[in-house]
């Protein structure tokens, strides 16, 4: 997780689908710092399979994420050139490549 503050540990939010059959192939991929963006996508999972969205609110998970800056990321393993970076921070894209987010 990158960002400009010291290091530090979030939570991060995200859908636990083991043993679960008929859900989206993407469900599996849905995850946030926002335990909200998971919850609204339980209503579209729940559209798309046999299970609720209740009971899939109840498979979303926690979990510790170190956070920090990018650059100290970076430097922590040599990177002297990054050739492609692809993120997606939910709109704080270029803040986060800027080391203001």
């Amino acid at each position: 997780c990158p960002s400009s503050s010291p290091a530090s540990e979030l939570p991060f939010y995200t859908l636990d689908t083991r043993g679960l059959e008929g859900l989206p192939r993407w469900a599996d991929q849905v995850s946030s710092f926002k335990y909200q963006h998971v919850q609204k996508h339980t209503s579209s999972m729940a559209r798309k399979s046999n299970h609720s969205a209740a009971f899939l609110r109840t498979r979303i998970v926690t979990r510790a994420v170190r956070c920090g800056p990018l650059l100290s990321l970076l430097e922590a393993h040599a990177i002297e050139r990054v050739g492609a970076l692809m993120i997606d921070t939910e709109g704080l894209d270029c803040q986060i490549v800027a080391g203001q987010g």
